[in-house]
């Protein structure tokens, strides 16, 4: 079953299975993932059996000879499904506390491998290699722990490879908590100021690094295998105010100096004063 599919359809495997109906020309187009065109032999009109229910509908016939049939959204319609979202239950929650204990003590989250795009393969080949080797990434072979990832276009056209934490340990962790600095702060701060600088830290987060414990938990499943992020990453739930007090400590003392989180600001009201503040 698939909530993103419009339509339904089924392999030449299929088709043949079900004695090869008179087939007619698709009146819908097709797309997948990207925009691609899905080419198809045609659509036929079959009986199907859900459960007790037994509807007539039309099925698209894909030009693949074997994988998994689509159960889309048009069958939802003819089988009157309805897709409910279940807030919280109420009735034996006392019993559903006591067996969710026993069944989630050696509880681990592993996700299925993550494919990637063809057309950014080669940029998220590049990346890995480049998180590889400067250290930010360790391959391991086991996790407790696995994250999906997400790609993120920058702007020099390469990507950013973030692990979608949300969906694994950012529920399960504690947030430090650590206010960021407002617009009126930072204006405050270089009030005087006639001359600015502006210091963009590179791969910002990614320079803190993490200790062993930390280390065990941010591990992203890629198709490829299993990565130990060994600095901080972006998608940390805390990440923002841990490197927000950290760059604060460094720059305590220094006049006309303020980030926000990761962009330094460095001002001067003259330039001999404002080369002594960059050193």
């Amino acid at each position: 079953m698939d909530l993103g599919s419009s339509v339904s359809d089924i392999t030449q495997n299929t088709f043949n299975q079900l004695g090869r109906p008179k087939l007619r020309s698709c009146t819908r187009p097709i797309y997948g993932y990207g925009k691609k065109v899905i080419e198809n032999l045609g659509e036929c009109e079959t009986q199907i059996k859900c459960a007790k229910l037994v509807k007539e509908a039309v099925l698209v016939v894909a030009k693949v000879e074997s994988g998994q049939n689509l159960f889309g959204m048009d069958l939802f319609e003819i089988f009157n499904f309805d897709i409910v979202q279940v807030n919280n239950i109420i009735q034996n929650s006392m019993m559903l506390e006591e067996e969710s204990k026993k069944l989630f003590t050696n509880y681990q989250y592993v996700l299925n491998l993550q494919q990637v795009p063809f057309a950014l393969l080669e940029k998220f080949n590049v990346e890995t290699d480049r998180l590889v080797q400067n250290g930010i990434w360790k391959r391991v072979k086991f996790s407790n722990w696995a994250s999906p990832i997400v790609l993120a276009p920058k702007q020099d056209c390469s990507i950013r490879i973030c692990g979608d934490f949300n969906v694994t340990i950012n529920n399960q962790i504690e947030i430090e908590r650590f206010p960021l600095p407002t617009r009126d702060q930072l204006f405050y701060k270089i009030r005087y100021s006639h001359i600015f600088s502006k210091i963009d830290l590179k791969d910002a987060y990614l320079q803190l690094e993490l200790d062993e414990d930390s280390k065990k938990l941010v591990v992203v499943k890629t198709p490829n295998e299993l990565y130990e992020y060994q600095r901080l990453s972006y998608s940390i739930a805390c990440a923002p105010t841990i490197f927000q007090r950290y760059l604060e400590q460094i720059l305590q003392g220094i006049d006309g100096c303020g980030n926000y989180p990761d962009d330094i600001i460095v001002a001067s009201t003259t330039l001999q004063e404002h080369v002594q503040r960059l050193d």
